[in-house]
């Protein structure tokens, strides 16, 4: 009896153990990573930069928590209602934000109901931080991403790999990337979508306004700058090309600034990119425009556009595009015409 109670007891511990190993474990809610892209703005002004998740797996998401750490000397979240909804979170119910710490702000978005939860294979922003830019020209602040959690709803909780970025306090002009062609002059608010970028074409993005003279863009060392975000990774050695310039507001493309190539990696999708300037003119009706070239024969690339997703930045030495700011020479020119004119009228009196 007690030896078949005995060999009763080891199959069932035999039997469970094969069950526990033929049982699937589910596994924990993940992503590809978990971003915020390089970001830039002039002192005293406000910048929106997107959280943003890609490729989630292993879901659907009820819930995403994480800290963003950054130098509260250079940029600053000040109100908990500087932190609102992404594209991929805003029918979710409940948005939590801790702003007093000194190190940077903890965020907490989630959902309760089915319809709403993040389905497998998205990607898109979680959260937009609206930055209020509080240091001096050139200062420089990390924006790093830690602690993130990734909620099935279930109870398991998972995370995906950071992918941080840097804000740099810049006194040029920003102009970000839309997909009606047009690129807006510090307007960070456009929404997220794309353009796709057939292999071996371009596709050309003109200012918001057009010159309202002739506006010349000086060399003087300064540099311009930007960024292109790709919606897949562009694989190993294809290259991009990126082209400043002026339009008559149509398709045309004249070049006259400064060129840059970006070249894939098989790695990353974002690519920063900073060139020396170039002096040009962009003619009084012209558009300041930028084109891009998919330089690849095989394949065809979808731009990232909205928020801060793409962008050229002028140099510091940016005379004011549109509307260029009058010269020392010139104004002391419309001064003495001035006196001029009074002189004569009161002699003539």
């Amino acid at each position: 009896m007690n030896r078949n109670t005995g060999m009763y007891g080891l199959s069932v511990i035999v039997l469970l153990s094969i069950l526990a190993i033929a049982m699937p474990v589910s596994a924990q809610s993940t992503a590809d990573n978990i971003s915020v892209n390089n970001a830039s703005g002039a002192p005293g002004t406000h910048v929106i930069v997107p959280v943003s998740i890609a490729n989630t797996s292993n879901g659907p998401l009820y819930g995403i928590a994480f800290n963003i750490t950054y130098n509260r000397s250079v940029i600053s979240i000040t109100d908990i209602t500087d932190v609102t909804k992404g594209t991929l979170t805003d029918g979710w119910g409940i948005l939590l934000v801790n702003n007093s710490f000194t190190w940077g702000t903890k965020v907490n978005v989630a959902e309760g109901s089915t319809p709403d939860a993040i389905p497998n294979g998205s990607s898109g922003s979680v959260a937009l931080l609206n930055f209020s830019v509080v240091g001096n020209l050139s200062e420089i602040s990390n924006m790093n991403l830690s602690s993130i959690e990734l909620s099935d709803g279930l109870g398991k909780v998972g995370t995906a790999p950071p992918e941080n970025g840097t804000f740099t306090v810049s006194g040029s002009q920003s102009w970000y990337l839309h997909n009606d062609s047009e690129m807006y002059k510090g307007d960070q608010t456009k929404t997220e979508g794309n353009i796709t970028i057939n292999h071996s074409e371009s596709h050309i993005w003109i200012a918001d306004s057009p010159a309202q003279t002739d506006v010349t863009f000086p060399v003087n060392g300064n540099n311009w700058s930007g960024q292109i975000t790709f919606v897949s990774v562009p694989a190993n050695g294809d290259t991009f090309k990126v082209e400043i310039g002026n339009s008559s507001g149509g398709t045309d493309f004249t070049l006259g600034g400064p060129q840059a190539t970006l070249t894939g990696d098989g790695i990353k999708s974002v690519f920063s990119f900073e060139t020396t300037a170039v002096a040009f003119t962009v003619p009084a009706g012209n558009y300041l425009a930028l084109n891009l070239t998919n330089e690849n024969t095989s394949f065809d690339y979808k731009v990232q556009t909205g928020m801060t997703r793409s962008y050229v930045s002028s140099p510091g030495t940016d005379p004011g595009y549109p509307v260029p700011e009058w010269s020392t020479l010139t104004l002391v020119s419309v001064g003495l015409l001035v006196l001029t004119g009074y002189l004569w009228l009161r002699k003539k009196k």
